[in-house]
């Protein structure tokens, strides 16, 4: 009876999930080549061709530098995000996902030619690096899945670095080894506060810049290549994924076993010999900044604009609060010129993009946004735009104007705003007026603007470039819609401004970035900076003052420097690349099939167990939409075995289903009813259904998520509703409700953090316990509930780690905590002080805080402990 009663549910639940799955893979086409098969949302056939395109010609450049020539076809999954720009490889699953909005002419990738040829081969080098397994990890990987592959547990400068080092060798004009910014880094680095170590590269402790794998990781792959030739890499990344003893958990842990014994075997010295050796090469004896520093903010600062005797710029940094704790602040400062004072005027939970502008008091720039709508299942369909804001400096009120996809925006005379936004389904952007809460096209381009300043008699600048050019500076007649080139180089030319008949911008000739001016009707320029790094330029024609941005090694900061001549500068004709020729796109329609073929399972584990075996089975689809595992085993006679599935096909519905044989069933649902980064407010549905307790009893849990945040303050609260009804099958009637809530608020380097829980649940069978600081024994009871508060904040910048072993000490902070428990007919009540060390291991794949603390309880007792 037992088994005919599981075999009925299996009919009814389980198997319907399983029938149920092929129809979650629809709505996706498919092209395919011989080696890449690309899933795409309907609409996006261009977007498709320009990543099959790109991928198919430079594959074999890729399986050059990383020996890997047996990675086979290749997902690709289109990803339409919005206004964000990125990709993703997935190693274990093995796909990658390309994002569709190309990256703005800042410097945080660097300067691109094309998107689909930058991000398609930084991803794919991924793929083609960390899958790269030979002999017996070779072995492991065939018969018990992807997690076997030893080149996966690198540190995050060798898996970045590469990467780094590959999309910035298909042009001497892309990819961030070309740019200029990564090697200033370096210089600044070198000259002021010293280069990191290789543990410190490894673990990433907060500081400039962010991603510093990227920065470091490039660098060190592009000394490599310098000293050893790059023909090394390949033959470094098939030692190590021949190597046994660089899989976990000796190999991360040990790095000499593994990794260090394949750098000697390739370039006959240990990685941090080879850091070192790298480290001794560079030369920042003449790194110096052209100018006198203003400020001293660091991390991020840029897109300032001159108004009066004031600047405004915005500012991004992030404050260390506690043990792997942080916020972040994004703001727009102004500046007085004249006694230095500054003022933050907009502080704001999003990313502010693009640059600003000014009218009399009123400042207007723009905010990322979420909305639903996009075609993607990373985001689950929400993607991001941008809402252009109005602030009234005088009063301190701001006003939404307007919502679109705008890289950027421009003033105009009567009330009228001109901005960019890029086309659909095709390379360049579109000019839209804007002017009373109307919109009229102006102009359809063949080039992609990333920023646009008002001139006088009817004119903007650009900054935009065609396909398979870098950004240059181009002037614009609204009325004709003439386009003039002004800068048309390899390299780029960007962050204008415009003073008195000159046009002020960066560029990054021969790799380094320096000011310039453009006279519009003299039509020469001059260099303004000689050394070190310059961007951003704005011009004071009353005081002859330059001011820009400059680099330390903390970051960006203002600087200033006294212009009196202009002096002609001539801007060499430098050769430019060629686009590549393309052969003809030979893609195949594909079907529901191949879609279907990559759900296969990837991991294939088999464990021991006391009885016999166990079997773990997990499977992703390609576009991330469904994912698997099941596990099976035979534990001492008897068989165990749990089902797990989630879906997001129907996104932005989160759909999931878990079993657990002879056990329990369960099937949730949640719904993101509201997602924004720019305003406070983000709302959370979810409703769950299972049976357990060997399938006797039945609930519903409704639930409802609420998420504040502000700039110094977070907020989070979640209820849930507990159900049980016998006229649904379950043995009882029961009604319960559980709710928690978190509040944290920043203060000056630390926050202050308020967490309060509770539930009442008088009908659940057995006593609910709860447990705080300062008590052995738990408090018990139906109705429970626990407050929490705590301060916490760094004391010490520690910094330093072991290579073998690979540990590594962050930040000691610490903690002062208050707590109690209430029950029924008991409450316990504590405080404390605990000391937090931020930790990591295994190339900081793990991450742990070893805490000591001491605590006291209204019993007057004392109680002194150490957990990890």
């Amino acid at each position: 009876m037992r088994k005919e009663l599981l075999l009925t549910r299996f009919t009814t639940l389980v198997l319907p999930v399983i029938l149920f799955w092929p129809l979650t893979v629809s709505g996706w086409e498919v092209a395919k080549t011989p080696h890449f098969t690309c899933f795409y949302p309907e609409g996006y056939r261009w977007e498709a061709e320009q990543a099959l395109s790109n991928l198919e010609y430079y594959r074999r450049d890729v399986a050059r530098l990383t020996g890997n020539r047996e990675i086979g076809n290749l997902p690709v999954v289109i990803e339409d995000i919005g206004m964000t720009t990125n990709g993703f490889a997935d190693p274990i699953f093995k796909n990658i996902h390309l994002f569709t909005h190309p990256p703005h002419s800042g410097m945080s990738l660097g300067i691109t030619e094309n998107w689909y040829r930058e991000v398609g081969v930084h991803e794919y080098t991924h793929i083609a690096h960390l899958t790269e397994t030979s002999d017996f990890p070779g072995a492991l990987t065939r018969f018990f899945g992807s997690t076997f592959q030893p080149n996966l547990y690198s540190p995050g400068w060798i898996t970045e670095g590469i990467t780094v080092f590959s999309e910035s060798q298909a042009s001497s004009y892309e990819g961030r080894l070309n740019d200029g910014f990564f090697d200033a880094v370096i210089k600044a680095k070198a000259k002021e506060a010293g280069l990191p170590s290789i543990s410190q590269a490894t673990y990433s402790p907060l500081e400039f810049p962010y991603g510093g794998i990227y920065l470091y990781g490039g660098e060190f792959f592009k000394y490599l290549a310098r000293e050893y030739g790059q023909a090394k890499f390949s033959e470094f990344f098939r030692a190590m994924g021949a190597s046994t003893l660089a899989l976990p958990p000796l190999g991360p842990l040990f790095p000499g076993i593994g990794l260090d014994r394949a750098a000697k075997k390739t370039f006959g010295k240990s990685f941090p010999q080879l850091w070192a050796q790298w480290q001794d090469s560079i030369d920042a004896s003449l790194w110096k900044i052209d100018g006198e520093q203003l400020t001293k903010n660091g991390w991020r600062v840029g897109s300032p604009i001159l108004s009066g005797q004031k600047i405004y710029y915005i500012r991004s940094y992030p404050k260390k609060t506690g043990a792997f704790e942080r916020f972040y602040f994004e703001e727009i400062v102004e500046r007085d010129m004249d006694t230095g004072q500054e003022r933050v005027v907009v502080s704001s939970t999003s990313e502010i993009i693009g640059g600003l502008d000014k009218a009399g008091d009123k400042l207007y720039y723009a905010l990322m946004e979420a909305k639903k709508g996009y075609a993607n299942s990373a985001q689950l369909g929400f993607g991001t735009y941008a809402i252009l804001h109005e602030r009234d400096l005088v009063e301190g009120k701001d006003r939404i104007v307007f919502g679109d996809e705008m890289r950027d925006f421009a003033l105009l005379k009567e009330g009228r705003i001109v901005y960019a936004k890029d086309k659909a389904h095709s390379f360049g952007s579109e000019l839209w007026i804007r002017q009373n809460g109307k919109k009229e096209l102006l102009a359809s381009l063949d080039y992609l603007v990333s920023e646009i300043i008002s001139l006088r008699e009817g004119r903007v600048a650009l900054v935009a470039r065609p396909d398979w050019q870098n950004w240059n500076i181009y002037i614009l007649d609204l009325s004709t819609k003439e386009l003039r080139p002004i800068a048309e180089t390899p390299f780029g030319e960007l962050a204008i401004s415009n003073t008195g008949g000159r046009l002020f911008f960066s560029a990054n000739y021969e790799g380094e970035y320096a000011i310039y001016a453009y006279d519009l009707e003299g039509e020469n320029f001059s260099k303004l900076t000689r050394t070190g790094f310059a961007t951003s330029p704005l011009f004071d024609r009353e005081n002859n003052d330059l001011y820009f941005v400059g680099l330390t090694s903390a970051g960006f900061d203002l600087y200033r420097k006294r212009v009196e001549e202009f002096d002609e500068f001539l801007v060499m004709d430098y050769p430019k690349s060629q686009a590549p020729l393309f052969p003809e796109l030979k893609a195949e329609k594909g079907g529901r099939l191949d879609h279907l073929k990559t759900l296969l399972p990837k991991v294939h584990l088999v464990y021991p167990t006391k009885g016999a075996a166990g079997v773990l089975l997990a499977g992703q689809d390609a576009t991330g939409e469904n994912s698997y595992w099941v596990d099976f085993c035979q534990e001492e006679g008897d068989q165990e075995g749990s089902f797990s599935w989630t879906s997001t096909h129907f996104a932005p519905s989160i759909l999931s289903f878990d079993y657990k044989l002879e056990e329990e069933m369960g099937l949730s649902w949640m719904y993101p009813l509201r997602i924004r980064l720019s305003s406070p407010l983000s709302v959370l549905a979810g409703l769950g259904a299972r049976e357990f307790d060997e399938f006797e009893r039945k609930e519903v849990t409704p639930s409802l998520s609420f998420f504040l945040n502000f700039p110094k303050t977070e907020i989070a609260v979640r209820a849930e509703y507990l159900l049980e009804r016998k006229s649904l099958g379950s043995i009882m009637d029961r009604e319960g409700v559980k709710a928690e809530a978190y509040l944290s608020r920043y203060l000056k380097d630390s926050q202050i953090g308020l967490r309060l829980s509770g539930i009442n649940d008088p009908r659940e069978s057995g006593e609910r316990e709860t447990n705080i600081r300062g008590y052995d024994e738990s408090i018990k009871g139906d109705r429970l509930a626990v407050v929490s508060l705590e301060y916490s904040r760094p004391l010490l910048k520690i910094r330093k780690g072991l290579w073998n072993p690979n540990l590594f000490f962050e930040d000691l902070c610490l903690t002062l905590f208050t707590e109690a428990a209430f029950s029924e007919g008991e409450t316990q009540f504590s405080g404390g002080v605990e000391l937090k060390q931020e930790a990591g291991a295994f190339f900081s794949f793990f991450r742990f805080v070893p805490t000591m603390g001491i605590s006291f309880n209204k019993e007057e007792e004392v109680m002194v402990y150490l957990y990890f």
